[in-house]
């Protein structure tokens, strides 16, 4: 990188290259869900460090801290979750879709688990991939997550996806009623 002739930073060249390159990292990356005021810096300063290079997996686990962090800050000056462990039933009824690095890093946790406990995720894995073969997202059948344990735990829940870090509910018994197929109204908030 050239420096300007104080030696105080890059040159306005530099800076203009710098500029083109960020916006054509931005017009590649598309965003899975439209942004918002909110998300839309956020979303930018990850984009950035990917197209600097950094590992893909380096930034999915600070965006997964810095969400971590934000629901216990806004959990702290509100009302907290019902969820608890063993509550399952967003884990019963909700399509969880994730992207090829979260696909990766759950591959990665899932070969460290005993050989056991993986031959089981495995044969539900398996068995829910066989149920959804062929299906659409209005015709995808309504199945429990196959990475949810016998305990009704998530099996790799340090490792789970955004889809699953963003479902929290304030009413338990609601989850339950939805869970069972009745129509009660619950209100998510992405």
């Amino acid at each position: 990188m050239r420096y300007d002739r104080a030696g105080m930073g890059p040159t306005r060249k530099d800076r203009r290259e710098r500029e083109r390159a960020e916006a054509k990292a931005l017009r590649r990356a598309l965003p899975i869900i439209k942004d918002n005021a909110v998300r839309a810096p956020i979303r930018t300063r990850y984009v950035l460090r990917l197209a600097d290079g950094e590992a893909p997996s380096a930034v999915l686990d600070d965006a997964h801290r810095e969400a971590e962090a934000f629901a216990a800050r806004v959990f702290a000056q509100s009302v907290s979750p019902a969820c608890a462990a063993g509550c399952s039933h967003c884990c019963e009824s909700i399509r969880v879709g994730v992207n090829a690095t979260e696909a990766r890093q759950l591959a990665s946790h899932l070969r460290s688990l005993p050989p056991g406990e993986l031959a089981t995720v495995g044969e539900r894995i398996a068995a829910n991939a066989s149920r959804a073969r062929g299906t659409t997202s209005s015709t995808h059948p309504r199945m429990t997550c196959a990475l949810l344990g016998s305990d009704k735990r998530c099996s790799v829940y340090a490792h789970r996806p955004f889809v699953c870090r963003k479902a929290h509910s304030f009413d338990a018994d609601l989850c339950r009623r939805a869970t069972a197929g009745e129509d009660v109204g619950i209100t998510v908030d992405a």
